[in-house]
């Protein structure tokens, strides 16, 4: 009986674990004055790496989905909204990961980008419908700013992944 490649290979789990804990603390950190409108949706970027990593997105579903959770409560907002978000995006990016992994690192970093807009388009969507719409410019900015993000992440997840 022949072994898959996924079943063989060994990744670093400590490595998500540490990656989630220091995204979680970056995105419930309150920073002050225009860096704030600049950060990414950490916990978002740290779960599409993993998505595009890992062999079995149903385990990051199930963390975006409590990670988000989570994010709603410290947020004081509608319990779900987040989770939601963060769940759809994990989905789409498992179904395209294999994509995702042959495009060069500009196109990696629009389609990330565009999954960002959908996250936040998402969210949009839910507080306008269940209570107020984010006004402003700023509530868009942060997912155009991880183009700037995305590929020192991208380089420091994937070495330190690779140092198993």
């Amino acid at each position: 009986m022949q072994q898959r490649h996924y079943i063989t290979r060994r990744y670093n789990f400590w490595l998500l674990g540490c990656s989630l804990f220091v995204a979680m603390l970056l995105s419930i950190y309150p920073i002050m004055g225009w860096i704030s409108i600049i950060m990414p949706p950490w916990i978002v970027l740290v779960l599409i790496f993993w998505a595009m990593v890992l062999p079995d997105a149903g385990l990051l579903m199930v963390l975006g989905f409590i990670m988000g959770l989570f994010l709603d409560e410290m947020n004081g907002v509608i319990l779900g909204e987040h989770a939601l978000a963060i769940a759809v995006i994990i989905y789409l990016v498992a179904s395209i990961k294999r994509q995702l992994a042959m495009f060069f690192m500009v196109q990696q970093t629009l389609c990330i980008v565009l999954l960002l807009i959908l996250y936040k388009i998402i969210l949009y969507l839910l507080q306008g419908w269940l209570v107020n719409r984010p006004e402003g410019w700023q509530y868009w900015i942060s997912p155009l700013c991880a183009v700037l993000w995305w590929p020192g992440m991208l380089r420091l997840l994937h070495s330190n992944n690779q140092n198993i």
